[in-house]
């Protein structure tokens, strides 16, 4: 067999598993049990690394009803200047100091979670980041950050969802796997070239805010869906939709 007839037939056996692992993310769920080395073939194919753990597995999830809560920012810092605490210098005392000033301000639900503090170059800089968490996903795109600077409260930065009630029907959702598959495609498709980095795969309740583009109008519902939030080639992030297609 020459060489030219051999890399088309390699060609031919890549693009059949592409099409073979597209028809089972959008029509049946991926079996990771039967398909891994197909899989890993196909990730190759794509010079795709993954670092995150997968599964086949998924559940059925419903949409979730929030509320879109805003700030009015002048009033929020003269409420910032009346809590005046200061002297706050290490981290213990900086997460405490946050986590009272949240409370006085009125922010203190049972959404709220800690994610992380945050040290900033410099005596006495923290920031300390708190996310919306509904039945231990994490609604993306809600966070609040206390901002300290030189031992001070400096200010708060929010941008806030408040789970109000799940929708009625829970429906299948795709795995991971599923999604790490439709996002490679959605990559290809948009013409990204190069190796993929895959960090992390995690689910999370999305809001797709480009549907409000259009709008000037300030909502104060909306609805959030299961999504994958893929982390790949060094903080980028991408969002994949879990529920399903038909």
């Amino acid at each position: 067999m020459n060489w030219s007839r051999g890399k088309n037939i390699i060609i031919l056996v890549l693009a059949a598993t592409n099409i073979i692992l597209l028809y089972m993310c959008n029509v049946v769920e991926f079996k990771m049990d039967d398909n891994s080395k197909s899989f890993n073939e196909y990730l190759r194919s794509q010079s795709v690394y993954l670092k995150a753990d997968i599964s086949s597995q998924s559940v059925p999830r419903a949409s979730l009803f929030v509320s879109c809560e805003y700030t009015d920012e002048e009033e929020l810092k003269e409420r910032i200047k009346m809590f005046d605490k200061k002297n706050i210098y290490n981290k213990i005392k900086a997460e405490k100091t946050a986590d009272e000033l949240i409370s006085f301000l009125g922010y203190k639900t049972i959404s709220c979670k800690k994610d992380k503090t945050v040290k900033i170059d410099g005596k006495g800089n923290f920031n300390i980041i708190y996310k919306s968490v509904y039945s231990g996903i994490r609604l993306e795109e809600s966070y609040m950050i206390v901002k300290i600077r030189s031992g001070t409260i400096e200010s708060v930065e929010r941008k806030w969802l408040e789970p109000i009630r799940e929708g009625e029907t829970k429906i299948k959702t795709i795995s991971n796997l599923t999604a790490v598959v439709r996002f490679i495609e959605k990559q290809r498709n948009n013409k990204m070239e190069g190796k993929l980095y895959i960090d992390d795969i995690k689910q999370v309740y999305w809001l797709n805010e480009s549907n409000r583009a259009k709008s000037e109008a300030r909502f104060t519902e909306d609805t959030m869906v299961p999504a994958w939030e893929i982390s790949y080639n060094g903080g980028k992030k991408e969002y994949i939709e879990a529920y399903v297609r038909r």
